[in-house]
């Protein structure tokens, strides 16, 4: 490709990809802290529609309700919103959504960071960002999905967690 038409291209590739994501002004967005949570994130592999929140994630969600004094829910048989080929850990029972905004969102996603080892979570998004565990530690970045998690603060937990014995 020519370099006038290669310009045009990255011009035009940049400004689609700048038009995709929503325009988050810098600080608006939340930055979780530090953790020492590592693994290696559980997916729904195998698993299929639950029928509803597995018992440890209903604990998990019942402790941040009593916690924080707000609501939550979050099962439902459907498909990932990120890739509609495979179910969302909502539908196998493995996803919260804790009601929350502005300062209260940001202290229950704190808290289950900051507590993520003890509490099995192993995901978490919130206002624009993704928080997850890897096997060299916990990491962030901006999260551009289809719901910008402003609302409601979305927490996934493995599979030991979900079905304690």
């Amino acid at each position: 490709m020519e370099a006038s038409r290669l310009l045009a291209f990255g011009v035009v590739v940049a400004v689609a990809v700048v038009g995709c994501a929503e325009d988050v002004a810098e600080g608006d967005t939340w930055t979780p802290p530090a953790s020492d949570a590592m693994g290696v994130y559980e997916g729904v592999g195998d698993e299929g529609c639950a029928g509803g929140l597995k018992p440890g994630t209903k604990e998990l969600g019942e402790r941040l309700e009593a916690q924080f004094d707000t609501t939550f829910g979050g099962y439902s048989c459907r498909a990932n919103t990120a890739n509609a080929k495979e179910l969302s850990l909502h539908a196998v029972g493995r996803a919260l959504d804790v009601d929350a905004s502005g300062e209260l969102g940001d202290r229950i996603a704190d808290y289950v960071v900051t507590h993520a080892s003890e509490l099995g979570v192993q995901l978490v998004i919130w206002n624009h960002t993704l928080w997850r565990i890897t096997p060299d530690g916990a990491t962030s970045r901006p999260y551009t999905g289809p719901n910008p998690h402003v609302d409601h603060v979305h927490v996934e937990v493995d599979r030991a967690t979900a079905t304690p014995r």
